[in-house]
């Protein structure tokens, strides 16, 4: 909301750029745990005594990281004008199907699985060599068997 106040509005009262340096140096570090290159970007643009502010560029640091934040586009909502009856330009809703910073949920599955198939695989091993070095191996030869 300040992003666009202070640049498609050209509010640059101090008020508005404190409030702004407040609320992003409040999700700054959620922010920073996803993407640090992102965190800068908001640090940036709103911190007190920014030279320019780009709704743009605040705004797409955060849509890249929503998932990652455990956040949708409705969470952040958008800033509405309600003479013209629809969104400012460039300050819609979030649209969070543009995530890059984002929990990959499919690497995490099969890695697990992965990981856990090779683990079964090291235990079944080891069994298999205790036993064979206790002289009762799991595989005999088919002539011992019979005799």
């Amino acid at each position: 909301r300040y992003a666009h106040k202070i640049d498609s509005l050209a509010d640059n009262s101090e008020k508005s750029k404190a409030e702004g340096a407040v609320f992003a140096a409040a999700i700054l570090p959620r922010l920073h745990a996803c993407s640090p290159g992102a965190a800068a970007t908001v640090y940036e643009n709103m911190k007190v005594g920014a030279t320019s502010t780009s709704l743009s560029a605040v705004k797409s640091a955060f849509e890249k990281n929503l998932i990652c934040m455990g956040m949708t586009g409705d969470d952040v909502g958008g800033v509405y004008d309600i003479d013209a009856g629809a969104f400012f330009l460039g300050a819609a809703p979030m649209n969070e199907n543009k995530t890059s910073g984002g929990v990959n949920i499919l690497g995490i599955v099969l890695g697990s699985v992965l990981g856990g198939v090779a683990l079964i695989a090291m235990f079944g091993f080891v069994y298999m060599m205790k036993r064979e070095k206790s002289g009762n191996p799991m595989f005999k030869n088919p002539d011992e068997v019979i005799a």
